[in-house]
């Protein structure tokens, strides 16, 4: 969900990422339930992986993507 952040328990965080396969790749590894994706400038990222969300927030700069796995 892009312009949205999910909250929840964030279980670990990643810096410098260029895209969200490394984040899917992190979350997968950490059987995680979401992930944050923060945009830090135009080619930076930086990636969130939380166990479990609590809810839905609006938040420029930021997208969220619940997995199904």
């Amino acid at each position: 969900m892009q312009y949205t952040e999910c909250r929840g328990g964030k279980v670990y965080e990643i810096d410098n990422i260029q895209d969200i396969d490394e984040c899917k790749l992190a979350c997968v590894q950490h059987d995680c339930q979401a992930v944050n994706l923060y945009k830090i400038n135009e080619v930076t990222f930086k990636c969130e992986i939380l166990a479990y969300v609590r809810g839905y927030f609006p938040t420029q700069g930021a997208a969220c993507y619940v997995s199904y796995y």
